[in-house]
């Protein structure tokens, strides 16, 4: 299996802004005001995220 470790800077620019959508609001749109506090959030859980080429 293919795989990118990224730690927070790193995911943060593959990330552009949440092109994934992984911080959606209730609507599922985007949330952008909150993609940096998400991330940050996030880190304080794991280390690294692992993205694999199923992602």
């Amino acid at each position: 299996m293919k795989e990118i470790k990224l730690n927070k800077t790193q995911f943060a620019i593959f990330n552009d802004n949440d092109q994934f959508q992984l911080f959606c609001d209730e609507d599922g749109f985007p949330d952008f005001e909150d993609f940096d506090l998400e991330v940050e959030n996030l880190y304080k859980q794991v280390d690294y995220i692992i993205v694999t080429e199923n992602d």
